[in-house]
C-alpha cells in the first residue's frame, strides 16, 4: 500500500513541477462520443477534472460515435525543457504503472493466501 502512494506522489509531483510550461491559450470545442456510457462518463469526468473552462464547448455524446471539433493551443516552450520534461513523464508514467501492477499482484497474493 505505501509503494501505492508514493508512487502516486511521485506522479502528481511531476505534474506540478511542470506547470510552468502550461500553454496561455488552451480552447477546445466541437462533438465527442463513444457509444459506451462508462467508458465515456469517466473520459468526461477526466476532461472536466483536468481542464474545466476548456470543455464547457464541448458537447459529449454517450450512444454515438462523434470526432468532430477544432482545438486550439498556443504558448511558448523552449525545445530543450520540452525534451526534458518529456522524458521525465515517460519514465514516471511507467514506474507508476510497474509499482501499481506490482500492488495489484501482491493485493491479489494476499487475497488468495488468506483462503
Amino acid at each position: 500500500m505505501y509503494q501505492t502512494l508514493n508512487s502516486m506522489k511521485r506522479c502528481l509531483r511531476l505534474v506540478s513541477n511542470a506547470s510552468h510550461a502550461s500553454p496561455r491559450v488552451f480552447q477546445l470545442e466541437g462533438d465527442f462520443g463513444i457509444p459506451r456510457p462508462y467508458e465515456m462518463g469517466l473520459i468526461t469526468a477526466a476532461a472536466y477534472t483536468v481542464c474545466p473552462k476548456q470543455v464547457e464547448q464541448v458537447n459529449f455524446s454517450y450512444t454515438e460515435f462523434a470526432y468532430t471539433g477544432s482545438l486550439t493551443v498556443k504558448g511558448h516552450m523552449q525545445l530543450g525543457v520540452f525534451a526534458f520534461y518529456g522524458t521525465l513523464f515517460i519514465v514516471a508514467v511507467r514506474e507508476c504503472l510497474m509499482d501499481s501492477a506490482k500492488a495489484f499482484v501482491q493485493y491479489r497474493r494476499r487475497k488468495q493466501s488468506a483462503k
